[in-house]
């Protein structure tokens, strides 16, 4: 084994597991932008939930016949 592998190899584990310490440097998470097409999804999801309540058979309450 490459004698420059293992030294690297050592130096990166110490990176890595001294990044999980208590003082170790926190990078806040990325804001994200306003979606410009939420409002569509919202229309599309609710127009589709309305159809499946129409085209969906309900279902039949325990102990009644399920006829039309």
């Amino acid at each position: 084994m490459e004698p420059i592998a293992i030294i690297l190899a050592a130096h990166a584990t110490q990176a890595h597991t001294r990044s999980a310490l208590p003082g170790a440097p926190v990078q806040p998470p990325r804001r994200l932008r306003p979606s410009r097409i939420e409002p569509l999804r919202r229309g599309t999801a609710a127009a589709l939930h309305r159809l499946a309540d129409v085209v969906e058979p309900r279902g039949v309450p325990a102990g009644r016949p399920a006829t039309r």
